[in-house]
Protein backbone atom coordinates (compact mmCIF):
# COMPACT_ATOMS: atom_id res chain seq x y z
CA UNK A 1 0.00 0.00 0.00
CA UNK A 2 1.56 3.41 -0.89
CA UNK A 3 2.28 6.13 1.63
CA UNK A 4 -0.36 8.24 0.33
CA UNK A 5 -2.75 5.70 0.96
CA UNK A 6 -1.75 5.29 4.69
CA UNK A 7 -1.65 9.03 5.26
CA UNK A 8 -5.15 8.83 3.66
CA UNK A 9 -6.42 6.11 5.85
CA UNK A 10 -4.98 7.62 9.01
CA UNK A 11 -6.57 10.51 8.48
CA UNK A 12 -9.85 9.21 8.00
CA UNK A 13 -9.46 6.84 11.12
CA UNK A 14 -8.49 10.06 12.94
CA UNK A 15 -11.83 12.16 11.60
CA UNK A 16 -13.74 8.99 13.17
CA UNK A 17 -11.84 8.93 16.32
CA UNK A 18 -12.49 12.65 16.81
CA UNK A 19 -16.08 12.11 16.53
CA UNK A 20 -16.31 9.33 18.73
CA UNK A 21 -14.08 11.37 21.31
CA UNK A 22 -17.27 14.13 20.92
CA UNK A 23 -19.35 11.46 21.55
CA UNK A 24 -17.30 10.11 25.00
CA UNK A 25 -17.20 13.64 25.81
CA UNK A 26 -20.90 14.42 25.89
CA UNK A 27 -21.40 11.00 27.45
CA UNK A 28 -19.09 12.52 30.55
CA UNK A 29 -21.12 15.46 30.41
CA UNK A 30 -24.12 13.72 30.76
CA UNK A 31 -22.79 11.89 33.82
CA UNK A 32 -21.17 14.52 35.64
CA UNK A 33 -23.42 16.02 38.38
CA UNK A 34 -21.61 19.26 38.08
CA UNK A 35 -21.54 19.39 34.43
CA UNK A 36 -22.88 22.24 32.12
CA UNK A 37 -26.45 22.08 33.78
CA UNK A 38 -28.14 20.69 36.66
CA UNK A 39 -31.70 21.20 35.39
CA UNK A 40 -32.43 17.37 33.92
CA UNK A 41 -34.10 18.83 30.95
CA UNK A 42 -32.00 21.80 30.06
CA UNK A 43 -28.77 18.61 30.22
CA UNK A 44 -31.55 16.36 28.39
CA UNK A 45 -31.55 19.53 25.19
CA UNK A 46 -28.14 20.41 25.48
CA UNK A 47 -27.04 16.72 25.05
CA UNK A 48 -28.95 15.82 22.33
CA UNK A 49 -28.44 19.20 20.33
CA UNK A 50 -24.53 17.91 20.69
CA UNK A 51 -25.75 14.63 19.55
CA UNK A 52 -27.02 15.91 16.47
CA UNK A 53 -24.21 18.02 15.39
CA UNK A 54 -21.94 15.47 16.09
CA UNK A 55 -23.75 13.43 13.74
CA UNK A 56 -24.51 15.87 11.31
CA UNK A 57 -20.72 16.69 11.16
CA UNK A 58 -19.13 13.73 11.41
CA UNK A 59 -21.48 12.75 8.00
CA UNK A 60 -19.95 15.14 6.19
CA UNK A 61 -15.86 14.49 6.81
CA UNK A 62 -17.08 10.47 6.83
CA UNK A 63 -17.58 7.84 3.74
CA UNK A 64 -21.19 6.25 3.87
CA UNK A 65 -20.00 3.16 4.78
CA UNK A 66 -17.86 4.59 7.74
CA UNK A 67 -20.80 6.89 8.78
CA UNK A 68 -23.00 3.96 9.17
CA UNK A 69 -20.38 2.44 11.70
CA UNK A 70 -20.34 5.34 13.43
CA UNK A 71 -24.20 5.81 13.81
CA UNK A 72 -24.12 1.99 15.11
CA UNK A 73 -21.13 2.92 17.56
CA UNK A 74 -23.13 6.20 19.10
CA UNK A 75 -26.42 4.56 19.82
CA UNK A 76 -24.56 1.19 21.16
CA UNK A 77 -22.40 3.50 23.42
CA UNK A 78 -24.92 6.33 24.42
CA UNK A 79 -27.70 2.82 25.16
CA UNK A 80 -25.65 1.44 27.42
CA UNK A 81 -23.18 4.47 28.93
CA UNK A 82 -25.99 7.60 29.65
CA UNK A 83 -28.14 7.96 32.25
CA UNK A 84 -31.81 6.45 31.97
CA UNK A 85 -32.96 10.41 32.26
CA UNK A 86 -31.70 11.08 29.15
CA UNK A 87 -33.77 9.66 26.74
CA UNK A 88 -32.22 10.26 23.25
CA UNK A 89 -34.50 7.48 21.76
CA UNK A 90 -37.79 9.75 21.76
CA UNK A 91 -37.30 13.44 20.21
CA UNK A 92 -38.99 15.86 22.31
CA UNK A 93 -41.34 19.28 21.40
CA UNK A 94 -38.02 21.08 22.16
CA UNK A 95 -36.03 18.78 19.63
CA UNK A 96 -38.63 19.26 16.63
CA UNK A 97 -37.26 23.08 17.22
CA UNK A 98 -33.49 22.68 16.91
CA UNK A 99 -32.21 23.10 13.20
CA UNK A 100 -28.43 22.70 12.59
CA UNK A 101 -26.61 23.72 9.71
CA UNK A 102 -24.88 21.24 7.64
CA UNK A 103 -22.56 21.34 4.28
CA UNK A 104 -24.68 20.02 1.10
CA UNK A 105 -23.76 16.89 -0.07
CA UNK A 106 -23.51 15.16 -3.46
CA UNK A 107 -27.14 14.15 -4.53
CA UNK A 108 -25.60 10.24 -4.53
CA UNK A 109 -24.23 10.34 -1.53
CA UNK A 110 -27.95 11.99 0.48
CA UNK A 111 -29.32 9.22 -1.06
CA UNK A 112 -27.20 6.70 0.31
CA UNK A 113 -27.09 8.47 3.40
CA UNK A 114 -31.17 8.28 3.91
CA UNK A 115 -31.06 4.64 2.80
CA UNK A 116 -29.00 3.72 5.20
CA UNK A 117 -30.86 5.42 8.46
CA UNK A 118 -34.15 4.05 7.05
CA UNK A 119 -32.72 0.74 7.48
CA UNK A 120 -31.76 1.14 10.48
CA UNK A 121 -34.89 3.18 11.35
CA UNK A 122 -37.23 0.36 9.93
CA UNK A 123 -38.52 -1.41 13.37
CA UNK A 124 -39.27 2.13 14.82
CA UNK A 125 -40.97 3.13 11.09
CA UNK A 126 -43.26 -0.08 11.61
CA UNK A 127 -43.99 0.59 14.88
CA UNK A 128 -45.45 3.88 13.78
CA UNK A 129 -47.43 2.48 11.08
CA UNK A 130 -49.08 0.36 13.18
CA UNK A 131 -49.65 2.37 15.87
CA UNK A 132 -51.09 5.14 13.33
CA UNK A 133 -53.17 2.33 11.46
CA UNK A 134 -54.69 1.44 15.27
CA UNK A 135 -55.31 5.27 15.94
CA UNK A 136 -57.19 5.50 12.02
CA UNK A 137 -59.53 2.53 13.12
CA UNK A 138 -59.89 4.34 16.41
CA UNK A 139 -61.15 6.81 14.29
CA UNK A 140 -63.43 5.35 12.23
CA UNK A 141 -64.89 3.91 14.76
CA UNK A 142 -65.92 7.16 17.03
CA UNK A 143 -64.06 6.00 19.90
CA UNK A 144 -61.93 9.54 19.96
CA UNK A 145 -60.88 8.64 23.78
CA UNK A 146 -59.10 4.98 22.93
CA UNK A 147 -57.72 7.32 19.88
CA UNK A 148 -55.79 9.59 22.50
CA UNK A 149 -54.54 6.91 24.31
CA UNK A 150 -52.90 5.28 21.36
CA UNK A 151 -51.09 9.37 20.81
CA UNK A 152 -50.23 8.74 24.08
CA UNK A 153 -48.31 5.69 23.17
CA UNK A 154 -47.01 7.03 19.83
CA UNK A 155 -45.61 10.13 22.51
CA UNK A 156 -44.46 7.88 24.85
CA UNK A 157 -42.69 4.86 22.96
CA UNK A 158 -41.65 7.29 19.54
CA UNK A 159 -41.54 11.17 20.72
CA UNK A 160 -43.07 13.95 19.49
CA UNK A 161 -43.51 15.09 15.92
CA UNK A 162 -44.86 17.57 13.59
CA UNK A 163 -47.40 14.61 12.63
CA UNK A 164 -48.42 13.68 16.59
CA UNK A 165 -48.97 17.82 17.09
CA UNK A 166 -51.49 18.06 14.55
CA UNK A 167 -52.99 15.53 15.55
CA UNK A 168 -53.62 16.15 19.03
CA UNK A 169 -54.49 19.52 18.01
CA UNK A 170 -57.40 17.92 15.92
CA UNK A 171 -58.71 15.22 18.57
CA UNK A 172 -58.31 17.35 21.22
CA UNK A 173 -60.61 19.47 19.05
CA UNK A 174 -63.41 16.80 18.73
CA UNK A 175 -62.92 15.91 22.49
CA UNK A 176 -63.09 18.82 24.04
CA UNK A 177 -63.65 21.89 21.68
CA UNK A 178 -60.99 24.96 22.32
CA UNK A 179 -60.44 24.70 25.81
CA UNK A 180 -58.93 21.25 25.81
CA UNK A 181 -57.01 22.69 22.59
CA UNK A 182 -55.89 25.32 24.88
CA UNK A 183 -54.43 22.96 27.39
CA UNK A 184 -52.53 21.04 25.09
CA UNK A 185 -50.73 24.43 23.98
CA UNK A 186 -50.02 25.67 27.73
CA UNK A 187 -48.48 21.88 27.88
CA UNK A 188 -46.38 22.13 24.80
CA UNK A 189 -45.05 25.76 25.90
CA UNK A 190 -44.09 24.42 29.20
Amino acid sequence: MSNSRKRVRRQKRSELQVYKAKIRGLIGAAKNANSYATDIHRKKNIFNHGLNDSLIHAREVLSVDEYQDYIGWTEKVTKYSIPKSIDTKTPTLNDLGYISSAKELSFETEIRFLLDRLKQSKPRILQFLKLKAEYENKIWRDDFHSAREVLGEIERDLGWSIWLIETKFAIDQEVGGLEEQKKFLAACRT
